[in-house]
Order: structure tokens, then sequence, then C-alpha cells
């Protein structure tokens, strides 16, 4: 099984994707982590919604590039709640998860 989490980029438009998890951060992130990811051909960061173990890699899948904070910001409940929250207010979980942040984030 290979660690993967799923990353709302911010910016993105509510686009999610997924990327192994290496080893050196394997017991540090969780649901809620803040992660630094590569996004094309730029860096971006990014809140992890979900940690996906996959039997196989899927094709290019990326390594996360490192963690922002040593604890998750955003608890599993706020998570589900942004989700909720989207689909009520009919916008995106990118802007949800935004507004949930602290301003320091």
């Amino acid at each position: 099984m290979i660690p993967c989490a799923r990353v709302a980029v911010d910016g993105s438009s509510d686009l999610e994707f997924d990327y192994r998890i290496p080893d050196q951060f394997l017991e540090a992130v969780a649901i809620g982590s803040r992660v630094r990811v590569q996004l094309r051909n730029r860096k971006a960061k990014g809140t992890v919604l979900d940690l996906i173990p996959h039997e196989e890699p899927p094709r290019g899948l990326r390594d996360l590039e490192g963690l922002i904070h040593d604890r998750p910001i955003l608890t599993p409940n706020l998570i589900k709640l942004a989700a909720w929250m989207a689909d009520y207010y009919c916008t995106t979980r990118e802007n949800v998860l935004r507004a949930m942040l602290p301003e320091p984030v």
C-alpha cells in the first residue's frame, strides 16, 4: 500500500489532487494538515482532505514537498463541515476552507 493524501490546492477552484506521502512525513501528515506541493510548474500550498492508501501508484503521482505546520490546522469534523457548507451554499470547498483558516495562516 502506498500512503497518499488528497489535497485541496489553494486557489485551484476546488480541484483536489492525490500526492504520495514520503516516509519522513508519514507520522506528521493528517487530515487538516497544511502542506506544500508541486502543481504543474509551480509550488503551491494546500490542505489535506483525506488520507488514501493506493494499491498501485497512479501514473505521474508526485510527492508532498513538505509540511507548513507541524500539527493539523483543521480537524476532520471541520473538513466535513466545509464540504456540507460548500454544497448547501453552492460555493467551492476551497472558498469555505479558506474562510475557516486563521488569518496568520
